[in-house]
């Protein structure tokens, strides 16, 4: 049963002679949110639906009214509207109602107050759909589930992580962190983490140009123009298109600088689900991924 909310209001009247209110509401169409798993778009679903695929729906929210008020010159008083979310709503599909409060009186002015309601817990569903589909994405130029990596940049062999990512919403800080070999989220995981402590190696420094180009080209890109990890109040960008796809070139190095040696490691990307603690393992949505480097980065030689 849905629990009911109260609102109240205030009225203050100034005019000369008394006025009585009275109280009317209406309800709009409704609509789900959600656009569910689509075995011909594994990748893009699930996400949000754009403006044209939403489907009004009859969610009528009951609502509570005052009785009429009479009120005269400087007069307040305080009345109170209880809501209850309509019943029969999928929370998994992320329905949403609304409608309006009419205050009407009896010289004529009436005042509109529209009021918007979600069928669900917000941080319990944003949990469970905050990368849309089947990202984030480990790939490689050779491989799609590649764990091994040599960051050979020629354009022949583009042997390096890839990763592709897509947010159905917003979040407060995206990571890429490099962990050693084994990491565990129960007892690994701290907030925030620390090099040299609880397995952790560092935050990645990808490429900063990969959102732009499909590859690097070492005879005329520079591996060191890039940028560090984490990320902060990372927008979603998750609408039906494919350019709502981010990537990340990973050419091995880290935010302190330093290159990735040879050696088995762990790949860590996640995003901190909406209305989360950070200290707390279950509140990122992540991927890991074991990998093994089995070549020696190295800082690129200017020439200049």
């Amino acid at each position: 049963m849905a629990t009911p909310y109260i609102a109240g209001v205030a009225a203050l009247r100034v005019c000369q002679v008394p006025v009585v209110f009275t109280f009317e509401h209406s309800s709009w169409a409704g609509f789900e949110i959600l656009k569910e798993s689509d075995p011909s778009q594994p990748d893009k679903t699930p996400r949000m639906r754009t403006r044209a695929e939403l489907e009004p729906a009859r969610f009528e929210a009951s609502v509570e009214l005052p009785e009429s008020v009479t009120l005269g010159k400087y007069e307040t008083k305080q009345m109170e509207f209880v809501f209850t979310a309509p019943a029969g709503l999928d929370a998994s599909k992320l329905p949403a109602y609304g409608g309006t409060i009419s205050v009407k009186s009896n010289t004529t002015d009436v005042l509109v107050v529209p009021y918007q309601g979600v069928g669900f817990s917000l941080r319990e569903q944003f949990s469970k759909h905050l990368f849309t589909g089947s990202y984030p994405q480990l790939v490689s130029a050779l491989a799609k589930n590649k764990t091994s990596f040599t960051f050979d940049l020629s354009l022949s062999a583009q042997d390096f992580p890839k990763i592709f990512w897509s947010l159905n919403w917003g979040t407060t800080e995206l990571r890429f962190d490099i962990y050693g070999p084994g990491f565990s989220a129960e007892s690994d995981w701290v907030y925030p983490p620390v090099v040299g402590q609880h397995n952790y190696i560092g935050s990645a420094a990808p490429w900063i140009k990969a959102n732009t180009v499909e590859t690097f080209d070492p005879s005329k890109d520079d591996k060191e123009d890039t940028f560090a990890f984490p990320l902060s109040n990372v927008n979603r960008n998750a609408p039906a298109s494919d350019d709502s796809v981010s990537s990340l070139f990973w050419l091995g190095k880290l935010a302190n600088g330093t290159y990735i040696q040879p050696g088995a490691y762990t790949i860590r990307f996640g995003a901190l689900i909406p209305f989360s603690d950070p200290r707390y393992h279950g509140s990122w949505s992540t991927s890991t991924q074991e990998i093994q480097v089995v070549k020696k980065c190295k800082r690129a030689v200017s020439t200049a």
